[in-house]
């Protein structure tokens, strides 16, 4: 009988060192994560050229692959350009996930829904976009008159 205990013991002794050892390998990776979410935030407000993504300034025809990185406030004018170019990435993002609401909407694109109001108005009255319900249960599908 021990033998049977002391191999128990053995086993015992091995398991813990494992875990101790996980243990410190899992509390390192954690932390390697946490610094590197942590840099990856302070480098993105870093050096920002302005407040749109690159592939929107192409222009709507490259829409497909056109994602606003920030749309700017509604409360100053805006050139017809850029109301092209945010209903052109709207248009898309509608195609691309039909049944959306506006803060899905807004939220994918950096925004808020007051921001996407007149273009969405623009795009409605247009017929490029359909709503089905009303309010904020309003879901967006792309219409029947295809633009852009």
């Amino acid at each position: 009988m021990r033998i049977m205990s002391d191999l128990d013991d053995a086993i015992e002794r091995s398991v813990r060192a494992l875990v101790a050892d996980l243990y410190s390998l899992i509390k390192e990776a954690a932390l390697q994560s946490v610094r590197d979410a942590l840099a990856a935030g302070q480098s993105r407000h870093v050096g920002r050229r302005s407040a749109w993504a690159p592939s929107l300034t192409a222009g709507p025809e490259r829409a497909s692959q056109a994602r606003l990185e920030r749309i700017p406030p509604a409360d100053g004018k805006r050139s017809e350009a850029t109301r092209q170019r945010i209903m052109a990435v709207l248009l898309q993002f509608i195609r691309d996930n039909p049944g959306s609401r506006m803060e899905h909407i807004a939220k994918a694109l950096r925004t808020n829904r007051e921001a996407l109001r007149r273009p969405m108005a623009r795009l409605l009255a247009g017929g490029a976009v359909r709503r089905t319900g009303w309010s904020r249960g309003a879901k967006y599908f792309e219409g029947r008159h295809r633009s852009s």
